[in-house]
């Protein structure tokens, strides 16, 4: 019994260390190409055209535009990456518990009706009725 319980601890904490590693990367790798595209940006245009734009416009537009931005990175982005990863761990949850439920039901049924043959007929015809 202690050896079962061992393993389902030991599965459970692999399973959440694993889904923290993935959340972990995905997180990481979005920031990094954030980051890669500002300095891309940057490198590319010397930064002169955000400079320009604050200058001209004072401003208010540049942060309607980075709020517009950040609106939609988080809509076209976040969203979709919280939303497959709350339904992947929710649809692995219940299946896997819909599965365990499954065999335990169907292992207790089984168990049931031969304890049931042995009680009912004395045992004698045990054999042939698993083996049929």
């Amino acid at each position: 019994m202690w050896f079962s319980s061992d393993v389902n601890v030991v599965f459970f904490r692999s399973i959440n260390f694993v889904k923290v590693q993935v959340v972990l990367f995905v997180v990481f790798y979005r920031a990094l190409l954030m980051v890669f595209h500002v300095i891309f940006y940057v490198v590319l245009y010397g930064g002169f055209n955000v400079v320009l734009y604050v200058v001209l416009y004072g401003g208010f537009n540049l942060v309607l535009y980075v709020v517009f931005n950040l609106v939609l990175y988080v809509v076209l982005y976040v969203v979709p990456y919280l939303v497959f990863y709350v339904v992947l761990y929710v649809v692995l949850y219940v299946v896997f518990y819909v599965v365990l439920y499954l065999v335990l039901y169907v292992a207790f049924y089984m168990v049931f009706n031969v304890v049931l043959y042995v009680v009912l007929y004395g045992g004698f015809n045990v054999v042939p009725y698993l083996v049929a």
